[in-house]
């Protein structure tokens, strides 16, 4: 059993992270301590917080750099190769970021986070389907296998 710091409250080594830094190997925070705590940082600073994410995905998703630029590669080339996508896309991206639209939750499960706009149609850059990414490959995954019948 171990005391955090900053709740108070004693709980079971399990709670809190691994730490090689403390002479018991384990943080000083509880797990649910330290969550609340760095949401509150992320909101507190999103800056920091987005580059800090573009820095470090390919790490944490375990590719290397050379993977990195591989990806970037490919998608260049597709932009290249579908350049009605790949202006689609930016217009939309651009309308979001500049406020003219709006994410809104997922058409199928009402999820919030990862939300895609699908175009039916992409000579409609603006006009599109919100859905999340699991709901987003399973249309296109249908799409698909109707193609092949």
């Amino acid at each position: 059993m171990k005391l955090c710091s900053r709740c108070k409250v004693t709980k079971p080594f399990s709670e809190f992270n691994r730490d090689a830094a403390h002479g018991d190997s384990r943080a000083t925070w509880c797990r649910e301590c330290m969550r609340v705590y760095l949401r509150g940082y992320r909101l507190a600073h999103p800056e920091q917080n987005r580059e800090y994410s573009r820095v470090n995905r390919w790490r944490w998703l375990g590719y290397s750099a050379a993977h990195a630029e591989r990806h970037r590669e490919y998608q260049r080339e597709y932009s290249l190769a579908h350049p009605e996508y790949a202006a689609a896309h930016k217009s939309l991206n651009a309308a979001v970021k500049d406020g003219r639209i709006s994410r809104e939750a997922c058409e199928i499960c009402t999820n919030v986070n990862s939300v895609h706009g699908h175009h039916a149609n992409y000579s409609e850059p603006l006009k599109v389907r919100w859905l999340c990414a699991s709901c987003h490959k399973r249309l296109h995954d249908e799409q698909r296998a109707a193609k092949s019948c």
